[in-house]
């Protein structure tokens, strides 16, 4: 438990989209702009994925919610240091163990 509040401490909160899209707008002319939005958009799926499984976790783990399988398999990726399942899904290529790979995000 103790590892999932701390790695739930260390993700950041949703990039603010709208802000970033006034101070770059989405134009013909910077295309990179759009790439940008896109890439934002995807981190903060992810973000929203890592916050709500920890959440979950630790829920479990506190005896609120039934363990089920997959909040099994998270528990023991966890323990040895490999990012879960549920987080490769949406996340970026990456073969760092998870305690770096927490650090890169």
């Amino acid at each position: 438990m103790k590892m999932a509040k701390e790695i739930l401490y260390q993700i950041r909160e949703p990039f603010k989209i709208k802000e970033v899209e006034k101070k770059f707008p989405f134009r013909y002319e910077e295309s990179m702009n759009s790439v940008l939005l896109q890439e934002l958009a995807r981190f903060n799926t992810l973000i929203e994925v890592v916050k709500s499984s920890l959440e979950v976790l630790i829920k479990t783990l506190e005896g609120k919610l039934v363990m089920n399988l997959e909040i099994e398999r998270m528990l023991k990726n966890i323990i040895n240091n490999a990012v879960p399942d549920n987080w490769k899904a949406r996340s970026y290529p990456s073969k760092k163990p998870l305690l770096s790979y927490i650090k890169d995000f």
